[in-house]
């Protein structure tokens, strides 16, 4: 018998911690916003020819993960006849500093189109990068990136090893 109340109230204070947690998750605000003191986004432009095939610079959005890390994204439209795009992104983890002012490393991805002679093939890459960051004046970052690009041109295998572009991947972001 005296089991069976301490099963009791061990399962009635199990139920009552629970719906307390319930009350807190349920009070909780539900609107969530993407840029809070500890993620900040930018938005700027990016010369990455590596992620975009492009020498055109592209639209360029970076956003802290966090204190570490952050993800740099990719977006251009060359042209819209022929039609060519590029995608991209570079995971970037800080080896030295901070996500404002450091070094980082980051693997990254890009894939589109591009204009040949009569078609737009398919392109893809797989880099690893390094580079560093740092704020030009409050809510101004520039960013600059080089490394390792495994590219594949419409099945063709070719590899580099210089700067994300002409100018070393610089890109140029304001804080929102």
């Amino acid at each position: 018998m005296r089991h069976l109340l301490i099963l009791g109230l061990v399962v009635s204070s199990l139920a009552i911690a629970d719906s307390k947690s319930r009350r807190l998750v349920a009070s909780a605000p539900s609107e969530r916003h993407l840029a809070t003191p500890d993620r900040r986004i930018l938005l700027g432009v990016a010369s990455d020819s590596v992620v975009t095939n492009s020498t055109d610079p592209a639209l360029s959005a970076w956003i802290d993960l966090s204190p570490n890390m952050s993800l740099q994204s990719y977006a251009l439209i060359g042209s819209v006849d022929p039609f060519t795009f590029s995608l991209g992104a570079n995971l970037k983890f800080t080896v030295i500093g901070t996500t404002s002012k450091g070094f980082h490393v980051a693997p990254g991805v890009g894939f589109g189109t591009y204009s040949a002679l009569l078609s737009t093939p398919f392109f893809f890459r797989f880099n690893a990068l390094a580079g560093f960051h740092f704020l030009l004046v409050d809510r101004v970052m520039v960013n600059v990136d080089s490394g390792a690009t495994l590219m594949v041109n419409d099945g063709n295998f070719n590899f580099k090893l210089a700067g994300n572009s002409q100018v070393l991947g610089v890109s140029l972001l304001f804080q929102l």
